[in-house]
């Protein structure tokens, strides 16, 4: 099958790939391709700092997603703070992760599930950090957008994530399954409002710059004009 699949790629004039990870991965096999990174739109105006209030995490609840790794720490977060709750929308092991939060009785944890594009707009505005501690990721469209509200993310090391968040600059990195560093990272945005506020300006500025719809036609552009000679 991995013959077959190279044989195919081979046979391709162009290839566009989202990241590095997955370009460097098949250089080995001398294939080369070329990075499109996803993009979103650009908000006109930001939403107030004071209207944040929760953590979110947007995406398919799950163990490759880190969904058991926030709820492992929940309460420690809720020690710390217990006036910050997190909402955790996507589907996926909903009925699981309804019935751990019962069961080990996390107050700060609440359920979002499946929103509509409008609910979903609403949930940014309300939302001081996203959460990602993901085991496998390409490029999520969840950070890329929360970036773009000014919402700076806690999030891993894996796939695309660290070509769009500069860890310390407009986010946080930790390794994947490292828990005790990821209620660190998440209990410091908490407490730092100052620099929350500064990695969720710079955050946003990069998505502008690298990550709008004019950056991502203008890739494109320049890729079929560079093809066409």
């Amino acid at each position: 099958m991995q013959k077959h699949i190279l044989r195919t790629l081979r046979k391709a004039d162009k290839i566009i790939v989202l990241n590095e990870d997955v370009r460097t991965y098949f250089a080995n096999y001398d294939i080369e391709m070329d990075i499109v990174s996803n993009a979103v739109p650009i908000l006109e105006t930001a939403p107030m700092s004071d209207e944040r209030t929760q953590i979110s995490c947007f995406g398919q609840l799950g163990e490759r997603k880190g969904t058991y790794d926030l709820l492992r720490i929940a309460k420690v977060l809720y020690a710390r703070h217990p006036e910050v709750m997190i909402y955790l929308y996507g589907d996926g092991d909903l009925k699981e992760v309804q019935e751990l939060v019962i069961q080990q009785e996390l107050k700060n944890i609440r359920i979002g599930g499946w929103i509509t594009a409008d609910e979903k707009a609403l949930a940014m505005r309300k939302t001081m950090i996203h959460v990602l501690p993901s085991y496998q990721e390409g490029l999520p469209m969840s950070v890329l957008e929360t970036m773009a509200y000014g919402i700076p993310n806690v999030s891993t090391y894996v796939g695309g994530i660290p070509d769009v968040i500069e860890s310390g600059k407009d986010g946080l990195l930790i390794n994947p399954g490292e828990e005790d560093a990821l209620a660190e990272a998440l209990i410091s945005l908490i407490e730092q409002e100052t620099i929350r506020k500064k990695m969720g300006t710079a955050a946003a500025a990069k998505i502008k710059t690298h990550f709008s719809m004019p950056a991502y036609i203008h890739k494109w552009n320049q890729i079929y004009t560079e093809w066409d000679k």
